[in-house]
């Protein structure tokens, strides 16, 4: 979509300024081609190179993309059709210096959808940063900005409110509806919470205020929270009070991270100080109603926001201006020099565009919207895509029929949808939409419903009436075809009942527009009591926030007396500064040479490779290009001065080969050309068999219709690459010959060149071989002597040893042979010893046999005795 090819856009300008930064730096302080340079910053001169920083230093080119994802989480949410919506426009304006490095950048942003602070459709999210910031922050941070772990619990991101809350709770349908948008697949608010801490440093805000701004967060998340009930206070029944509980709780939570007393911030929301006419202007504190101050807390939060974002833009255009300060100086400032400079940046003194020598600026504002509901919001951007598209026609058909008349070419003009009507029915004065708008505002009495009636009364009438309105739809190709009264009216109000709504034909289709909350939406009021508490709050960083607030009201006091923070001020209203906005922006753009890119939504599902034809032909058609294509086919795209035109498609051509405008004099050039150059044109074209109600003659241009030119240029072509082709076959002959007779010259160079080579080398050789002969023989008759004594020797030891070993042997024999007598003898001793031991042991034991036989015998005497004694 548009903010993901901005993004495209704005990386691909940063990568090529880098490039030729480096190149530029390159070249200009380092010429021999130092490879060591190439560490140098993008976008810093080759002075500035030497320094320890400068790789680390975040540069221009860096910044410019940087600082994206930061203004996304601020200013981008999910919508219905629209995961990363962006809900406000923005400006993005780049300056070269003539190398086409980048030089410096503005971001202006239009008309943020403050309203989506408080309150959101089912189904789509407050902006990304909320939700980031619950899933994101750490402990730490969440215990000291008392977040709790659950977006739903916060009602500003749990689906909003449709109307004002009276009382502590809120009905299960609202509750589920708005927990069910919390969530987008496929994104990681983690994630992307890191990204946007990261995105804010680059732009050169400390870990100091980063903390404070995620703290105002929590504080309007805290103030989404209070929630006020009706008492009786001094005998008044429509009081308002904080009501117990955890609204308390979070009156308290919000008023320390703002700074501010509890009292005092509650005292602020449900109450009003009225200044009584008269010499003494004497105050009178009122109290309001529950529903008067949760308007006065909404109004609150989003004043504390858009005050918010617009530092944030603030911050990253001082950014951008330091490093284009940083850029004119040559060198890096001094932290001294940073501080003044930041002093100056503060006070709104930035670098002038005026040195830059080419500016690229990218638009990425919001796209036509048409909802269930459409309220004040998509009457801007619906407003703001009318004044583009206006700009879009004037610079492709008005232009174009323009020109067409001024070369008086016979062309009838093609019908195409001018919504100037529509443009002049919204920003008209007095009788316009946004007038009558203001004009109500004006009065105390007048409500959203006496809006849409007072619509329906003057607008009407102003179209039947209106000559001018009539003429501006007749004048465009619609003569002869409507009448006015047949003329399709631009506002349609309700049959009905006027004061429920009304519709207006835009060019991208009609939308019905719900007028309840105009008239608040475009008043923006902000209780001064309110805005107090903000800028006398004892943070810093709140106060400067309220400072941002103040600076939205303009005093009505124009001698610049002093004034109470309670005073009437008077404020210009949020479609008036709107309109201003677009025209400032509409003028910058027509000094511009505009380039239109448009992003056409292949599915409403949000799914890949699903083509829905009717959805992108519905597409086409209401961003207009349909229109340039039938203008294209109808008209004569194709234009060519006379001289152009006859020096591009002459050439080959029976007439083409008598004209030689380049490099002529004027009287060769009157001399060869006899005709005009229109009638050589036509020569040219009749050459070419181009039919006559396929062009036509201007005064210094032919213009002609699509196609026709294809074939003269298919037909040029075709002669060029035969003419080429003649001309590459003859120089490729006369190079190849010149080529062979330099090739036969040096072959015969070389071949007496090589001949002497060799035969020197050969005699080298020569010399060397017999110096190496000669030692090869030596080597080789010294190793023969030397085998030779080697064998003698050997010969000689082994003589020797066999000597040795006879001896040895016979020695070693004899010593054998007595070994073995002893032996032998010790055997035989053994023998003979062995044999008396057996023969004494055979005595014992035949001595031992007798002796126990005789011991036998005596006993058994014995006993035959006692036997016998008995």
């Amino acid at each position: 979509g548009k903010t993901e090819t901005t993004k495209i856009a704005l990386r691909c300008l940063a990568t090529v300024s880098a490039t030729r930064g480096r190149e530029r730096d390159l070249a200009g302080s380092n010429p021999a081609g130092d490879k060591k340079k190439d560490s140098v910053s993008y976008g810093q001169s080759g002075s500035n190179a030497n320094t320890s920083n400068t790789k680390n230093t975040p540069t221009l080119e860096s910044k410019l993309c940087d600082a994206n994802p930061a203004l996304e989480a601020f200013g981008n949410a999910r919508t219905t059709r629209n995961d990363n919506s962006s809900r406000f426009g923005k400006l993005t304006q780049i300056g070269f210096c003539e190398s086409g490095t980048l030089r410096g950048a503005r971001v202006e942003t239009y008309l943020l959808e403050k309203s989506r602070v408080v309150t959101q459709a089912i189904g789509e999210r407050n902006y990304h940063v909320f939700y980031q910031l619950i899933a994101g922050a750490s402990d730490i941070e969440k215990k000291e900005w008392h977040l709790a772990d659950d977006v739903s619990f916060y009602k500003y991101c749990a689906g909003g409110r449709s109307s004002p809350n009276v009382g502590p709770g809120k009905s299960k349908q609202e509750s589920e509806s708005g927990a069910s948008s919390t969530h987008i697949d496929g994104v990681d608010d983690a994630f992307q919470f890191g990204e946007t801490q990261r995105s804010l440093r680059m732009v050169g805000l400390s870990d100091t205020e980063i903390a404070s701004v995620f703290k105002t967060l929590a504080a309007i998340l805290w103030l989404g929270n209070v929630e006020f009930e009706n008492t009786e206070v001094d005998g008044e029944d429509d009081a308002a009070r904080v009501v117990f509980g955890d609204a308390r709780a979070a009156l308290k939570i919000c008023a320390k991270l703002l700074g501010a007393r509890p009292d005092s911030l509650e005292k602020a929301l449900t109450t009003k100080k009225l200044v009584l006419g008269g010499v003494t202007q004497d105050e009178v504190l009122k109290k309001m109603d529950a529903g008067k101050a949760c308007e006065t807390r909404d109004a609150l939060a989003k004043a504390t926001y858009a005050s918010l974002f617009k530092w944030l833009v603030g911050k990253v255009n001082k950014s951008f201006a330091k490093e284009e300060r940083r850029f004119q100086a040559g060198a890096l400032e001094s932290s001294s020099s940073e501080t003044s400079s930041s002093e100056s940046f503060s006070s709104g003194n930035f670098p002038s565009p005026a040195g830059w020598c080419t500016t690229l600026s990218v638009l990425d504002i919001y796209g036509f919207e048409q909802f269930n509901r459409n309220s004040f919001e998509q009457l801007c951007i619906n407003y703001a895509n009318e004044k583009l598209q206006q700009g879009f026609n004037k610079h492709l058909f008005t232009l174009e029929q323009d020109l067409y008349a001024a070369e008086k070419i016979d062309w009838r003009d093609v019908r195409f949808t001018d919504n100037a009507p529509c443009v002049g029915l919204i920003e008209n004065r007095p009788v316009g939409l946004l007038g009558l708008l203001d004009e109500q505002c004006a009065f105390p009495r007048a409500t959203d419903a006496t809006f849409a009636r007072k619509c329906a009364d003057e607008l009407v009438k102003l179209e039947l009436g209106n000559k001018d309105v009539q003429e501006a739809v007749l004048g465009h190709g619609l003569t002869g075809e409507k009448t006015c009264a047949e003329i399709p009216k631009t506002f349609v109000p309700n049959k009905s009942d006027p004061e429920r709504g009304f519709t207006i034909r835009h060019f991208a289709g009609d939308v019905q527009y719900d007028p309840a909350g105009f008239l608040d939406k475009n008043k923006d009021d902000v209780s001064p009591d309110a805005l107090f508490v903000l800028s006398s709050s004892k943070d810093e960083f709140v106060k400067t926030l309220g400072t941002y607030a103040d600076q939205s009201a303009v005093d009505s006091n124009k001698d610049g007396s002093s004034q109470n923070h309670h005073q009437k001020k008077t404020k210009q209203s949020v479609g008036a500064l709107f309109k201003t906005q677009l025209n400032s922006l509409v003028q910058k753009l027509d000094t511009c040479a505009p380039h239109f890119i448009r992003c056409v939504k292949p599915n409403p599902y949000c799914a890949p490779d699903v083509f829905d034809d009717q959805l992108v032909l519905k597409q086409l058609r209401c961003c207009g290009v349909l229109e340039v294509c039938r203008i294209s086919t109808q008209g004569y795209p194709t234009r060519h001065t006379f001289r152009g035109f006859a020096e591009r498609f002459g050439f080959g051509s029976s007439t083409g080969s008598q004209i030689s405008f380049k490099g002529s004099t004027g009287a060769q050039r009157d001399k060869t050309v006899e005709n005009s150059e229109k009638q050589l044109c036509v020569s040219i074209l009749a050459d070419h068999g181009v039919p006559t109600d396929q062009y036509q003659l201007g005064i210094t241009k032919v213009f002609m219709r699509a196609g026709s030119v294809g074939r003269m240029e298919d037909l040029r072509t075709r002669r060029v690459l035969a003419a080429t082709t003649f001309q590459k076959c003859h120089r490729a002959k006369t190079a190849r010959e010149g080529f062979l007779r330099l090739k036969n010259a040096t072959k015969w160079a070389q071949l007496f060149r090589k001949g002497k080579r060799q035969r020197e080398w050969f005699l080298a050789v020569l010399v060397k071989r017999a110096h190496a002969a000669s030692k090869v023989q030596s080597f080789v008759r010294g190793v023969a002597a030397r085998r030779f004594a080697v064998q003698l020797r050997l010969e000689k030891e082994t003589a020797a040893a066999l000597t040795r070993k006879a001896e040895l042997e016979a020695k070693e024999q004899a010593e054998l042979t007595a070994k073995t007598q002893a032996e032998r003898d010790a055997k035989e001793h053994a023998e003979a010893l062995e044999a008396e031991r057996v023969r004494a042991e055979q005595r014992e034991e035949s001595e031992r046999i007798e002796t126990e036989k005789a011991t036998e015998a005596e006993r058994i005497a014995a006993v035959e005795k006692a036997a016998e004694a008995e």
